[in-house]
């Protein structure tokens, strides 16, 4: 809103920091919730099928009942470039039910983001509290969809950028879940995904998918998750864009918002305008227009290898 009021006011573009470091297009952030003791048996295989396309992954996973967590687990997961998060507590899906069962657990849940040095977290079955969640010593949560028609909990956040609840960074959820997908909508295609990915990167928004290696487990589904691999890879080199962890994302959105676009008079091959700020070296520097209701971007330079 603040950009259209700028332009309402005469100019004709306005400069700020683009959304991605170094020009990419968009963001991708793969993540895996895993369930069960079968679906951790079989994550290591899900990480070399995305190794194969050199795409990261941020892996939530749950410290009680479920299965056991173990410091060993947590550093071979790193030790291959994982990302390691929290899916709650126990995945009994009552963290929110109030503000007493929600103070007991988060004790607990503090406990495990200390011992496991994990600054990221997802709520099970994707319920939420925004405001309770930003309690926590966390960096980042992934709880939020960004629409929440198949979800148990109604009422997305209805953005498909990253934004900050006080000083937590929300990563919300912009694509439909494979379980979803697989046995709500009996789908075992990459066509709704195809669909979604389209209209997310046209907007350079964070494309955040979950698949629960719990579900990948029979043929037909570990061919619709492949094709949904060989989808992303082959996008992301045809538009320049950057698949990331959580941690990365958090990361970089963090350090955008610390750098500042300033006038420049000398900075005549981009228009008069600098980036300055820790990490500016990373960003890219960009301009919006408006063309009758809807925003135009276009960078300074061009993108380089994010």
């Amino acid at each position: 809103q603040e950009l259209l009021n700028r332009l309402g006011d005469g100019a004709t573009e306005v400069p700020f920091v683009w959304f991605w470091p170094r020009g990419a297009a968009w963001a991708g952030l793969l993540t895996h919730d895993v369930e069960t003791q079968a679906g951790l048996d079989l994550l290591p295989a899900v990480l070399d099928w995305n190794d194969a396309r050199q795409i990261p992954a941020s892996v939530q996973l749950i410290p009680e009942e479920r299965y056991r967590i173990t410091p060993a687990l947590i550093d071979s997961l790193r030790a291959r470039g994982v990302d390691v998060n929290l899916h709650g507590l126990d995945h009994r899906g009552n963290l929110f039910r109030d503000r007493q069962s929600f103070r007991r657990q988060a004790q607990r849940i503090e406990e495990y983001l200390r011992k496991y040095e994990i600054d990221g977290f997802r709520s099970p079955c994707m319920y939420r509290n925004l405001e309770w969640l930003s309690e926590l010593t966390l960096s980042f949560d992934m709880s939020a969809p960004n629409v929440a028609h198949l979800e148990p909990q109604r009422g997305g956040c209805c953005t498909i950028f990253p934004f900050f609840v006080g000083s937590l960074l929300e990563l919300p959820l912009t694509m439909i879940q494979d379980y979803a997908l697989f046995h709500f909508l009996g789908d075992f295609s990459t066509r709704i995904w195809e669909q979604q990915l389209d209209l997310i990167t046209s907007r350079h928004g964070l494309v955040s998918i979950i698949c629960h290696p719990d579900y990948l487990n029979t043929p037909r589904a570990r061919e619709v998750y492949e094709q949904l691999l060989d989808l992303l890879a082959a996008r992301a080199r045809q538009d320049h864009g950057w698949l990331a962890t959580g941690a990365q994302v958090n990361r970089w959105w963090r350090t955008r918002q610390q750098i500042r676009v300033v006038a420049d008079p000398f900075a005549t091959h981009t228009g008069g305008w600098l980036l300055e700020g820790e990490g500016a070296d990373q960003a890219a520097l960009a301009f919006v227009r408006r063309e009758e209701n809807r925003l135009v971007y276009r960078l300074a330079h061009p993108p380089l290898n994010p």
